[in-house]
């Protein structure tokens, strides 16, 4: 599911694998059996991603095909292989910062089977003067998530998605079952 503003910025993305729905499973469905299928036959081979509108009545629509890594793949992929089990939000954030200062910092939320691990990195770029990532924060309440991202806020790291998810209405129906 993707978080985005109001008026339509990309800041994100849910992926929750306690959530399914009849929809999600048609929409599977219809794109390994249909889409995908037909894609193939026309020579892709590949990673990729496929943006899909759901309405109110259930309908969907597959509005943009993006043959390429998306900022939400790697975790997206994960969870199909049963390499997670955590919902969690996807996104892309800078620290400013040492590298020593980045070890210390990010690391210790970010390492694998750490206690104190909220985070996980799937893409890390050296920045101007910190590191830029593709990055997902766990979570399995909307009040969990909010203290993790407090948590990695005062850690250092920045994240559009960080600044807007309080009042992010593309959010509400991730936690209609609180």
């Amino acid at each position: 599911q993707q978080v985005t503003t109001d008026q339509g910025l990309f800041l994100g993305g849910i992926c929750n694998p306690t959530r399914t729905t009849p929809i999600m499973n048609e929409l599977y469905r219809v794109l390994t059996e249909y889409v995908l299928t037909t894609v193939r036959q026309l020579g892709w081979y590949g990673i990729g991603g496929i943006d899909v509108l759901v309405d109110q009545r259930d309908r969907f629509y597959f509005i943009d095909a993006n043959f390429r890594m998306t900022g939400t793949s790697a975790f997206i992929l994960h969870l199909k292989n049963h390499q997670r089990f955590t919902p969690l939000l996807s996104f892309t954030g800078i620290f400013h910062g040492t590298q020593a200062q980045f070890i210390e910092c990010l690391v210790p939320l970010a390492r694998e089977g750490s206690p104190k691990q909220i985070m996980t990195v799937a893409a890390l770029t050296k920045h101007a003067d910190g590191f830029a990532m593709s990055a997902g924060v766990y979570f399995e309440t909307k009040a969990a998530l909010e203290a993790n991202i407090t948590t990695l806020k005062r850690a250092g790291l920045a994240s559009p998605v960080f600044d807007e998810i309080a009042s992010l209405r593309s959010l509400r129906n991730v936690f209609s079952t609180e």
